[in-house]
């Protein structure tokens, strides 16, 4: 990287062009993941979109300046100054990324953000104005694309940010999981290693796919959906609902919900009958119908042969209707190969109050709500309340 030379080679964008259809992958699956609105979730999908926009381009960068896309000089220089802008800018969402993961809960979250968007905000200050000074690079007619004398402050940017992740992650060692240490320590060090290597050989383009390695070392020990997935059913399971419930609890205090449990009674005649497969194909039929009929986004396996729909913001008629339709429809029977069953179901519903407070709270109710509904003693049609602990919960059967 010396200063005023002019870079005459042509590169190799091979690696990048695979490593965006990669990232591709991981964004289409990691939108269908967990749909929890927590700060870890949304950074990550700010990292994908980020690291995409990057990749993309510098491949349209350089195909310009290599001549392949004939331009004018402003559209190649915009889009490079696109390409340094967001480079860097990778290693401060990934930091970012970090800093919600080991600081959501702490007050020192916010002050850890804005330190770590001072250096980001200078840096994007000193792209704009290259246009001017030409100290990162310039692109002529005649000659092409030159280093600038200051291009190692992109390196230096996006290995500080690196640097930074490891050192947040080192010294909060001690509140964390050990799984989730290792990989918020390592995925930074790989990043570096690869971007180390660009700089070795100029000529082989690898920012892209530095930022992919890292980005898939999260995705699949940090945000793999299928953790929160259950197996059969296709739709989150119980781990995911009451992260789901303590977050609203902990973190949207105004948000009002309702959540209703179905569970299916005598279900395991049903699997005596067909055998395991044949019941695993009724659950599936029924949760189809539920995400129908219900909340499609929240509706979770919660046990066996119980489902849970949480309504956010919505105590009124929709969840009046869902039950009703819920109702309507086991009275129906149900058809799977030559087997056909009326599924019988009690449904429990509990609604946010001022006396839930807790997720153990919230979990106690939801179970008691169930519990009571299959004693009978409730009914829809007389709408029946009880109140148990100050807490009333609604028991529909």
């Amino acid at each position: 990287m010396g200063n005023g030379r002019y870079i005459r080679v042509r590169w190799n964008i091979a690696p990048e062009t695979i490593s965006l259809v990669i990232l591709g992958i991981i964004w289409v699956y990691a939108r269908k993941g967990s749909h929890l609105p927590s700060l870890k979730n949304r950074i990550f999908q700010e990292c994908l979109t980020v690291t995409f926009a990057a990749m993309l381009s510098n491949i349209l960068s350089t195909f310009m300046l290599c001549g392949y896309i004939p331009v004018p000089v402003w559209v190649t220089w915009a889009i490079t100054t696109i390409y340094f802008i967001l480079t860097p800018l990778m290693g401060l969402v990934y930091y970012l990324y970090a800093v919600s993961v080991l600081y959501e809960e702490r007050p020192q979250l916010y002050r850890m953000i804005l330190l770590g968007g001072i250096p980001g905000a200078v840096y994007t200050l000193l792209v704009l104005s290259n246009f001017f000074t030409k100290c990162l690079f310039d692109i002529t007619a005649n000659q092409g694309y030159e280093q600038g004398s200051l291009i190692f402050i992109t390196y230096l940017i996006f290995y500080g940010y690196c640097a930074g992740c490891i050192v947040i992650a080192v010294r909060n060692r001690r509140y964390i999981d050990r799984h989730i240490y290792h990989i918020l320590a390592t995925f930074p060090v790989l990043a570096v290693i690869v971007i180390f290597f660009q700089q070795m050989y100029p000529n082989i383009i690898l920012s892209g796919t530095a930022a992919t390695c890292a980005l898939l070392i999260i995705y699949l020990h940090l945000q793999n959906r299928q953790i929160s997935l259950d197996y059969l059913t296709n739709v989150p399971n119980r781990q995911e609902l009451l992260n789901m419930l303590d977050l609203l609890l902990r973190r949207y205090p105004d948000k009002d919900f309702t959540l209703l449990v179905v569970s299916i009674r005598d279900f395991r005649q049903i699997n005596n009958v067909c055998g395991q497969h044949g019941g695993d194909a009724f659950l599936k039929q029924v949760c189809a119908f539920l995400c129908s009929a219900g909340p499609k986004e929240n509706v979770y396996r919660y046990s066996g042969d119980e489902f849970a729909l949480l309504f956010i913001n919505d105590r009124g008629e929709r969840v009046r209707q869902c039950v009703l339709d819920i109702e309507a429809r086991m009275k129906q029977p149900w058809q799977n190969q030559d087997y056909q069953f009326k599924l019988p179901v009690v449904m429990g519903v509990i609604r946010r109050s001022e006396y839930v407070k807790t997720l153990e709270e919230a979990v106690s109710y939801i179970e008691y709500a169930v519990s009571q509904a299959k004693t009978g003693r409730y009914s829809v049609e007389t709408r029946q309340f009880l109140y148990a602990e100050q807490i009333w919960t609604d028991l529909l059967l």
